[in-house]
């Protein structure tokens, strides 16, 4: 009966010291990035959006990482590890200046280099499939510098859930 009783008292104080609350974090890089939300399903789009972050910007005319992007990537590539059953896409997209066909193979270039940093972290290429949108599929159809900063980006989506609305996913 002791042995029932302390180990129920062992497990009290360990589940009550395992107990922590979510802590914000400063950076936001992705839909909702800054705070670990509860109750989201594991594995889902909302919680890569949520917890990762689906999102990495570029500069103007630009295919290359900053280190802000590369922190995305790689708690992504962490998140694809622990969801092994996932599979993305990764949307490339520009701002609306310069031409369709420019944009397009910019869009490429963008989601391409962010595909390849996922695969250097560990995520089977087979698991990433790649889109560019070019400037056909605005983030925000804005005309301002603002507006083109958030159209400049890739975005991770779970295969199946187009949170941009553009083409067959």
């Amino acid at each position: 009966m002791k042995i029932v009783q302390f180990a129920f008292f062992a497990t009290v104080v360990l589940v009550g010291g395992c107990s922590t609350t979510p802590t914000k974090t400063t950076e936001v890089t992705g839909v909702g990035a800054a705070v670990a939300a509860p109750g989201l399903s594991p594995g889902s789009e909302e919680q890569l959006a949520a917890e990762v972050g689906d999102r990495v910007y570029f500069g103007f005319n630009k295919a290359d990482l900053t280190s802000t992007a590369k922190n995305t990537l790689s708690r992504q590539a962490k998140w694809l590890a622990k969801y092994s059953h996932v599979d993305v896409l990764m949307a490339g997209n520009c701002d609306p200046r310069g031409t369709e066909t420019y944009n397009l193979a910019l869009g490429y270039r963008r989601a391409y280099v962010a595909r390849s940093y996922l695969i250097e972290h560990g995520v089977a290429p087979t698991r990433i499939q790649m889109v560019s949108y070019g400037k056909s599929c605005l983030v925000n159809p804005g005309n301002s510098d603002k507006d083109f900063v958030e159209d400049r980006v890739v975005i991770t989506s779970i295969i199946g859930f187009n949170p941009q609305h553009c083409g067959a996913n």
